[in-house]
């Protein structure tokens, strides 16, 4: 939240990439991915998170609404880039929780 104009940039002309450097980006988001996948399965599978919901599911959703920031979120709005964060951390594992 706290670089969301730089983020809403990004995200408005990333498609102007050159084919490497998207490349190197797609890449680089299929690692972050899969390896928020694997600690929500892993979480999953010793019963620390609800399994409800497979773990790909909770990870788009997870990366959904953050992706999304640049669309709602105001940091003149009374809400700090920390409490935002707090925020949508709490929501995540609240649930997932057991």
């Amino acid at each position: 939240a706290a670089r969301v104009d730089e983020t809403a940039v990004f995200v408005r002309e990333m498609h102007k990439l050159d084919a490497e450097r998207m490349a190197a980006f797609r890449a680089d988001r299929r690692r972050y991915h899969e390896t928020f996948r694997a600690v929500v399965a892993e979480a999953q599978r010793g019963g620390e998170f609800r399994d409800a919901v497979p773990a790909n599911t909770v990870v788009l959703i997870a990366l959904g609404v953050i992706n999304q920031l640049p669309t709602w979120y105001r940091p003149d709005g009374p809400t700090t880039p920390n409490q935002l964060g707090q925020q949508i951390a709490d929501f995540v594992l609240a649930a997932l929780e057991t």
